[in-house]
């Protein structure tokens, strides 16, 4: 490993888990130290309900961490839900400072804090802006403006808000944990930015991400520019209990029967339960749970496109997303491509994770796109502290 390579710790609260990776980037391929998660039920319907539970499992995964690798955490980036997620787009711009118009980071950070002074709907904080092009005299556009000339930079960029009271709400989760929060990542975001990295990810896309309590749904363009999103709760533990309520079963006899046969077409047989069942009825009572959201969706994929977009594909990622027979049920539902891409990242190829390796890759892009901070070497250069450094 190279010195001086960024390791960083990610964590994700959804509905029903607790999610945290240890990595690094290098020539922008994600490298996974660690990778735990741990069943949670103190977040209900994308909100933390009990506090302590959450907390608990966070020192847990730090502890679990720190033993397995040697080092101390002390600092992780945070992935939040798209729970009533504010899409935004703005454009400002900014002299130089430099006399000879030499782009330097301190007039990044000046066109960056101006493009952030968007006004917002109340109650709402600004957590990512994410600059897609900058615009230099001449109507030259760059992706990355340092040491260009201009008299003038103009930012152009996304800009993702959330709801004050869930911000706070999952911060207060690591209250006595010694983890600073370094950074705040919806997961859209960090979904579409590993997306963005396989060749066979499309430019524009739909995203849907069905984890165990949370479904979000998100319109994508140019790679990794979130348009739309909206959030529902639902997900395979809401499944599980349909199949266990319908089934009179026990709830892990209705995970397994969910795991084993999914949507599942052929061949259809019979396995016994209380009485004779067929395996199509698992499918069945599948399909009939995600009735409700099916039809939102295929309202709001109408809406945010126009006619010409209407065939865009729709990627299917989360934990519950290789669940047999559903990419194709999807698709048939919604009558749109539906792509199942592979988490091929060794060390965390479980699809739940994908958010977590994207908020990786994106922390690395912020540190490499920020300017560089000074580094002095630890007396012992085998021991190395996630820190608020990156």
């Amino acid at each position: 490993m190279k010195e001086g390579v960024s390791k960083n710790c990610i964590i994700e609260i959804s509905s029903y888990c607790v999610r945290m990776i240890v990595g690094f980037v290098m020539n922008d391929k994600p490298y996974i130290l660690f990778a735990s998660e741990k069943e949670c039920h103190g977040v209900t319907g994308g909100v933390i309900s009990d506090k302590l539970e959450v907390r608990n499992i966070i020192l847990k995964l730090k502890e679990e961490a720190e033993s397995n690798l040697g080092i101390k955490i002390t600092s992780c980036c945070l992935i939040l839900p798209p729970s009533r997620l504010l899409c935004l787009r703005n454009d400002d711009a900014t002299n130089t400072v430099s006399p000879s118009n030499i782009i330097n980071w301190v007039d990044i950070k000046n066109v960056l804090s101006k493009v952030a002074k968007i006004n917002i709907s109340a109650g709402y904080k600004i957590i990512n802006v994410v600059p897609y092009i900058y615009t230099l005299d001449d109507d030259k556009h760059v992706k990355n403006p340092y040491g260009q000339i201009a008299s003038e930079l103009r930012v152009h960029a996304n800009i993702y808000a959330l709801k004050d009271v869930l911000i706070d709400n999952y911060k207060s989760a690591f209250e006595d944990t010694d983890i600073y929060i370094s950074d705040l990542f919806v997961a859209p975001l960090c979904a579409s930015f590993y997306l963005s990295k396989l060749d066979e990810t499309p430019t524009h896309y739909f995203n849907l991400s069905i984890g165990e309590g949370i479904m979000s749904f998100s319109l994508v363009h140019n790679s990794f520019d979130i348009i739309k999103s909206c959030c529902y709760q639902f997900g395979g533990k809401y499944i599980t209990k349909a199949i266990q309520d319908q089934l009179g079963c026990s709830y892990n006899d209705a995970e397994n029967y969910k795991k084993l046969y999914g949507i599942c077409k052929s061949p259809n047989f019979k396995f016994l339960l209380k009485e004779d069942v067929e395996v199509s009825k698992i499918g069945d009572i599948i399909k009939d749970s995600f009735s409700k959201s099916l039809e939102d969706l295929k309202k709001n994929s109408q809406e945010w496109l126009v006619k010409e977009e209407r065939n865009i594909p729709i990627l299917l990622t989360g934990g519950t997303s290789k669940m047999k027979g559903l990419a194709s049920f999807i698709q048939d539902e919604l009558n749109q491509d539906t792509i199942l891409p592979n988490v091929k990242v060794l060390g965390a190829r479980n699809p739940g994770y994908l958010n977590l390796i994207g908020g990786l890759l994106y922390k690395n892009y912020l540190i490499s796109t920020s300017e560089p901070v000074l580094n002095i070497e630890k007396e012992n250069k085998d021991e190395f502290d996630l820190s608020r450094e990156g």
